[in-house]
């Protein structure tokens, strides 16, 4: 008998090639219309729909409403922490596009992750901040 049951439920939400997608483009912290992750995930609209749905009520991502406009968050930065790990521990992308490649090459010098900054810009920031700090 499983002591915790659900991990299996969002191992498998998360598991899926279209949802880890939208997840990975939620780590920015910001609110997306479910056009703008299709888009970002290379899916159409009425799937990232389908899979927003799915996020939403395993309470993974959080929606707001604004008129007809629906917006997508992720949950909490407890979400983006198991993201991130996950990302840690995947094995990279195969790069089949030039677009790729400049995308790649520009998230692993600066990027954001929810609430840090990442990459190796935000990791020189970082040491800068720390040398300076411990000088004083």
């Amino acid at each position: 008998m499983s002591t915790n049951p659900n991990i299996a439920e969002i191992a498998s939400l998360l598991g899926e090639r279209s949802r880890a997608a939208i997840m990975i483009r939620l780590m920015d912290g910001r609110f997306h219309t479910a056009s703008e992750l299709a888009w970002m995930a290379g899916i159409q609209p009425q799937t990232a729909s389908f899979h927003l749905a799915k996020l939403v009520s395993s309470k993974l991502v959080v929606v707001e409403k604004h008129g007809r406009h629906r917006y997508f968050q992720l949950a909490n930065s407890h979400i983006a922490q198991i993201v991130e790990s996950l990302l840690t521990i995947s094995r990279p992308a195969e790069i089949k596009s030039l677009h790729q490649s400049v995308e790649m090459n520009a998230l692993s010098h600066a990027r954001t992750c929810y609430d840090h900054l990442a990459g190796k810009l935000g990791v020189l920031l970082t040491n800068s901040l720390f040398w300076i700090y411990s000088k004083t």
